[in-house]
């Protein structure tokens, strides 16, 4: 072992502290990657999300993401008080938490085990997967 290398602390989830994202650097994808990675890892996600009339931060633990009729992106969350419901372009910041495990009871019927995207492309075909529900398979663009 090298002089000065701590095993211990050489894994960069160990090492690292959590980091701040601000929404406006990056893409709406990104973004819901990283909610849709904190739902399927079960860690909490603290998040500063901006309302009309202030500006709050919440630590959640998000349950679902889903897609309504016109196209708007909604997280299921709960947080200390209660299940509501998110609108990723309302979240100025967000912060991973993988230290820090889900905590609260989900809400009923949000207890299943829940795909694992690993890529922005897998979090295409889940989303369009989920909004499939007839129930065939989709066709692939050539």
């Amino acid at each position: 072992m090298a002089v000065g290398h701590d095993r211990e602390h050489s894994h960069p989830s160990i090492r690292e502290s959590p980091v701040l994202k601000r929404t406006t650097q990056q893409s709406t994808t990104a973004t819901v990657a990283d909610l849709l990675r904190a739902m399927t890892g079960r860690f909490a996600v603290t998040i500063t999300y901006a309302k009309p009339e202030e500006t709050s931060i919440r630590t959640i633990e998000i349950h679902d993401v889903l897609t309504s009729k016109d196209g708007r992106i909604i997280v299921l969350a709960a947080d200390r008080g209660g299940v509501r419901t998110f609108h990723p372009e309302k979240i100025d910041a967000y912060t991973l938490l993988h230290r820090v495990p889900f905590t609260m009871a989900p809400p009923a019927g949000y207890d299943r085990p829940v795909p694992v995207p690993r890529s922005t492309a897998q979090v295409v075909a889940l989303e369009l997967g989920r909004d499939d529900w007839s129930g065939k398979p989709l066709a692939r663009a050539a």
